[in-house]
């Protein structure tokens, strides 16, 4: 069975394959993880569970801390609720760096100014 970490690197290379396309993972204990990245590339989050209990803040953070990029700040899940489940929704603020998942869109070349 792969890590949480190695799930989560897998769906969020999807996702960054598949823009503004949702994945979804199950983990065994019913929690499911669904990403999306927008046309700005940022990572959405939602943690759902069946029932009106939903996902806890263990959960929210111990998904944070596998996340396999960096994450430039702070996250503000919100909470929600339907009739089946709970979820909560979160979207990852954006470093300047590289996601491990990108590529420079041209080589770096140096300029040698002197004359």
């Amino acid at each position: 069975m792969a890590t949480l970490k190695e799930q989560l690197t897998d769906q969020l290379a999807w996702c960054r394959r598949h823009v503004e396309q949702r994945q979804r993972i199950e983990l065994k204990g019913g929690l499911r993880i669904t990403v999306y990245i927008d046309g700005a590339g940022a990572a959405h989050v939602m943690l759902a569970r069946d029932g009106a209990k939903g996902p806890s803040d263990d959960e929210a953070r111990t998904v944070l801390a596998h996340w396999p990029e960096p994450i430039a700040g702070p996250v503000t899940w919100e909470r929600a609720a339907g009739r089946l489940a709970a979820w909560m929704t979160a979207t990852l603020p954006k470093t300047n760096q590289l996601s491990l998942f990108d590529s420079p869109t041209q080589p770096h070349t140096q300029h040698n100014h002197n004359p």
